[in-house]
């Protein structure tokens, strides 16, 4: 197993108050999603820390899937909404519900081949409605390095850096919280997988920060954040 989260919950969960989760991961995401009245799948959802903003900010239904009970089980003890609901799922295999809009923050580096790559998309293809769209976060070292300071740092454990290398990513708040390991993949190598699976071509977005983000910390904190992110926001609609 590659992160084994049934074990990983408590201590995993120190990550949410993270600066560059907290004030970058979160509005760049609800800015692209879009919530308001949309169905939305949440893959990979561990406690629910995404699942439930998507709810809190207007959409129809929020429903989290992940494959370790111990994430769910927490996720119902600590977000307990109407309009949320979770399921236990292989998002990577297991058939999911219609959705307007799939959110997988970091879900794309689970996979650790091309071919895994593509069974994962296909899946999101087909729960997705016509004109429903993917949205997702990937790790992105070739572009920059995350510092420290913003609670994430990322290692390339094989070079040279090219699809299917592998990551490891570290977080830190005062301490180091935990390791996870991932792999990379190319951002012409994700746009060329979902075009092959019936997708338009994607769209990059760049990340911004939340007012609330630039009155803790101003705006020098996060100019290196903002012009050398190591990670990438897309978003592809099902044609």
């Amino acid at each position: 197993m590659l992160n084994d989260f049934e074990k990983l919950a408590d201590v995993y969960s120190r990550s949410h108050s993270l600066p560059d989760k907290l004030y970058s991961y979160v509005p760049t995401l609800l800015k692209v999603v879009e919530p308001s009245g949309k169905t939305i799948l949440d893959l990979g959802c561990g406690d629910g820390f995404y699942t439930v903003r998507y709810a809190e900010t207007g959409a129809k239904i929020s429903i989290g899937l992940d494959n370790a009970k111990a994430q769910l089980a927490r996720a119902i003890t600590i977000n307990q909404r109407p309009d949320v609901r979770y399921i236990f799922a292989d998002v990577f295999t297991d058939t999911m519900p219609p959705a307007d809009v799939i959110a997988a923050p970091f879900l794309l580096n689970y996979a650790s081949t091309q071919g895994e790559l593509q069974q994962l998309i296909d899946n999101m293809g087909r729960s997705l409605i016509s004109g429903g769209k993917v949205v997702g976060i990937v790790d992105m070292p070739i572009r920059g390095s995350a510092a420290r300071k913003y609670g994430t740092e990322t290692t390339v454990l094989r070079q040279p850096l090219g699809d299917g290398s592998e990551l490891r990513i570290d977080l830190f708040d005062s301490a180091h919280i935990i390791s996870i390991r991932a792999f990379f993949f190319t951002q012409e190598t994700i746009q060329h997988a979902f075009e092959q699976l019936g997708f338009s071509a994607l769209t990059w977005h760049n990340p911004i920060v939340s007012p609330i983000g630039y009155e803790l910390f101003g705006a020098e904190y996060w100019a290196q954040y903002l012009s050398n992110p190591a990670v990438a926001y897309f978003s592809a609609e099902k044609l």
